[in-house]
């Protein structure tokens, strides 16, 4: 029953309730540091709406995997909400652990999306934020690390527009009086 209570149906790792327990913990503990990472699933809505929500649990659970391969060996993972998920590392290594984590990270996701090829390419934005235990307040740091991880969604939109801007209308020239105005600067 515990098992049930503590870990999510869909994907295999652990859930929100776990992660609550684990909140708890670190409030008990007078000294040590901490590594959260939030992430979430980018596109989700599109994958769901597009291709039905058998496609979109897919997605979820690949990227499940993808943040168990890269930080279950340093850390907790778990599934906190539909397409969100938080990583937990602790110890005074944690911070070394997070960038060897978020190496492995960004190289699976890429993995996955050149030896799968989804429908729509498996991306998360993530946020980091450090936590000192002796704060007794873990709400701060993790809502540091959800602020980090929205400007990243941001600037992940952003970089994905410009792309497809450039990659569609890379060919189209401008007109002859921008050539000019670009070369007299």
């Amino acid at each position: 029953m515990e098992k049930l209570a503590m870990e999510d149906a869909l994907t295999g790792i652990k859930n929100r309730n776990a992660f609550t327990g684990c909140e708890k913990k670190l409030l008990e503990k007078d000294s040590g540091s901490c590594v959260f990472v939030h992430f979430d699933v980018n596109r989700l809505k599109k994958v769901n709406d597009t291709y039905g929500h058998a496609e979109g649990d897919k997605h979820i659970k690949a990227a499940a995997n993808v943040l168990k391969n890269s930080f279950g060996e340093y850390g907790e993972c778990f599934r906190i909400g539909g397409d969100e998920f938080f990583v937990i590392l602790e110890g005074r290594k944690c911070r070394e652990e997070y960038e060897n984590g978020l190496k492995k990270f960004l190289n699976l996701q890429e993995d996955y999306n050149n030896s799968e090829k989804p429908p729509v390419p498996l991306e998360m934005a993530y946020g980091m934020a450090e936590y000192d235990c002796s704060m007794k307040n873990p709400e701060a740091a993790e809502s540091l690390a959800d602020s980090r991880m929205y400007e990243k969604k941001k600037l992940m939109k952003a970089n994905s527009l410009k792309k497809n801007i450039n990659g569609n209308f890379g060919d189209i020239k401008p007109p002859e009086f921008i050539r000019t105005i670009k070369k007299a600067e």
